[in-house]
């Protein structure tokens, strides 16, 4: 089955950019004397329509084996900012099972507008007590103040569980416009959570080109950071006849290859 993928953009620290290591749920990060904060609201009896939000944005997601991480964008850096994340409890019946995470953000009338940067990190434990529902599962992040949504496949953190030793080969692909050209890296053997080919597509790191001198057909090892953001990207189809595109496309950032 093919599946549209998201591709991610690895984010720059811009203005007034904090860190990028990420925030916990309900906790707060402190940042001279202003402070950034995220909590998570999960229930049956959510009012989504009743919600309010100030602008922000959703620059990627990244999904770890315990939970996922967004990086959001919003203007400040002279108040506190709150974000929260609600959730209805609602499971979509699709395979893999889906759910809508709606996002929001209080700015309290930050009067400066710089461009702030925050990672938030969402355990699935604050979510749900039975976490085993999200392997494996589409999430859908909602920017309540925008309607943009992001979207990510919970079993994409299994790429980057290991040190460097994810087997992959580096393929010329016409129909892939990403910063290596036309190279995508096919894993060098099918992955058990859905026993289909996947394709790893190489994302800008720091706004400049990887610098990989890169051969068709050559064999490498990696590692790499599944990143998804909110733009729809190539799913696999209309590529040259003999290129393999059963699967699915995850967008990642290279950490290392050998």
């Amino acid at each position: 089955m093919k599946h549209f993928w998201i591709i991610g953009l690895l984010f720059l620290a811009m203005g007034c950019g904090h860190d990028e290591y990420p925030l916990p749920a309900n906790q707060i990060n402190r940042y001279n004397e202003y402070e950034t904060s995220l909590s998570v609201i999960s229930s049956d009896e959510l009012q989504i329509d009743q919600l309010e939000s100030d602008p922000f944005k959703i620059i990627s997601a990244t999904p770890y084996a315990d939970g996922f991480s967004l990086m959001v964008e919003y203007g400040g850096g002279c108040a506190d900012h709150d974000f929260t994340i609600f959730w209805d409890q609602l499971i979509a019946e699709s395979y893999p099972p889906q759910v809508t995470f709606i996002m929001t953000h209080q700015d309290y009338d930050d009067p400066c507008d710089a461009i702030v940067r925050d990672s938030l990190f969402v355990p699935y434990a604050q979510l749900i007590e039975d976490v085993d529902i999200f392997d494996p599962m589409f999430v859908h992040i909602n920017n309540f103040s925008n309607d943009e949504q992001v979207t990510f496949d919970s079993r994409a953190h299994q790429f980057s569980e290991a040190s460097c030793e994810v087997p992959v080969i580096a393929r010329a692909v016409a129909c892939a416009e990403g910063p290596l050209g036309e190279f995508l890296f096919e894993t060098g053997e099918k992955l058990e959570f859905n026993n289909l080919r996947v394709w790893l597509d190489p994302v800008d790191l720091n706004g400049e080109l990887l610098a990989l001198a890169l051969t068709n057909g050559q064999s490498y090892t990696a590692k790499v950071k599944p990143v998804f953001n909110s733009e729809w990207w190539w799913d696999g189809t209309d590529c040259p006849t003999g290129v393999d595109s059963v699967g699915s496309v995850y967008p990642v950032e290279i950490i290392c290859i050998q």
